[in-house]
């Protein structure tokens, strides 16, 4: 799927904070592709 697909992989979200950081990332990343 791309690298959020590896970075869930690599790093599942086990604790809330996990998804919230996971999230902002997810987010960092689409900025990049859209700009």
């Amino acid at each position: 799927m791309g690298p959020l697909f590896i970075f869930f992989y690599l790093f599942p979200p086990a604790a809330p904070y996990g998804i919230f950081s996971l999230i902002g990332v997810a987010l960092r990343i689409f900025r990049l592709e859209l700009f």
